[in-house]
């Protein structure tokens, strides 16, 4: 059993299916897990671990796929999300905020609101800037899109009237606030001004409900986590409420 695990794991025609493997085992609970399931897990890291030492020994960095534009297609994405997950550095561990992997597969609905809310902000070399400004606009965002017609509500209570037509601007700091001092108002009022409407913002729910999820699964301990756990705790009170 042994032979036939490290004959999976080290031939290089098999890591698809390998990798496919090692993700069922990571999804099954681990009281369900049989000894020999576990003992692949355990292969499975113990020799990723080496092939990366090796690498890094040769001096090897094997170059990551850019991520694609919030213009490119889900095809696109599909295949660069793959494509991440079974890179060699990923150890088959890659996760993009907002976009599960299920199923071996990414859900449609997730990757439209991942494009739909990349595209707001800046870009650099066709790809959405990363920094401070990405993660503070985007847990903002999840957090005002997560819950059934929050963004209705908000923008009432701030007093702004959705604009027509439907425009393109990219996020403005000066205008809208930087990573600094940028808060769920501040997204809703810059949504509004370019033409966002209510069945737009609903529509990205899904992306915002995984977003939320999956940074709190990631990152605990980040300054946004207090915000989201509240904004999660809220939705699903909502939606509990709700007689619908």
């Amino acid at each position: 059993m042994e032979a036939a695990l490290t004959a999976l794991f080290m031939t290089p025609g098999k890591h698809r299916k390998a990798l496919a493997y090692v993700e069922r085992i990571r999804h099954t609970p681990p009281e369900l897990r049989d000894e020999f399931h576990q003992r692949a897990l355990d292969c499975w890291t113990d020799i990723q671990a080496t092939l990366c030492q090796e690498r890094e020994e040769r001096g090897e960095a094997a170059s990551r796929p850019r991520e694609p534009s919030p213009y490119d297609d889900n095809a696109t994405w599909k295949r660069w999300l793959r494509d991440m997950r079974e890179h060699p550095q990923s150890e088959g561990n890659f996760k993009f905020l907002g976009i599960p992997c299920v199923c071996q597969g990414y859900q449609v609905p997730h990757i439209e609101g991942a494009r739909a809310l990349l595209g707001f902000l800046p870009r650099h070399k066709g790809s959405t800037i990363r920094g401070p400004l990405r993660d503070v606009f985007l847990c903002n965002a999840a957090t005002l899109l997560c819950m059934p017609e929050q963004y209705q509500w908000v923008t009432t209570q701030i007093g702004v009237t959705i604009t027509t037509p439907r425009r393109k601007q990219i996020y403005n700091t000066t205008q809208f606030g930087n990573e600094t001092r940028l808060d769920v108002n501040d997204v809703a009022r810059y949504f509004a001004s370019i033409g966002v409407t209510m069945d737009e913002a609903e529509s990205w729910r899904a992306w915002a409900t995984a977003y939320i999820d999956m940074e709190l699964e990631e990152r605990l301990a980040s300054t946004h986590a207090p915000l989201l756990q509240q904004a999660k705790e809220q939705a699903r009170a909502r939606i509990d409420n709700d007689p619908n």
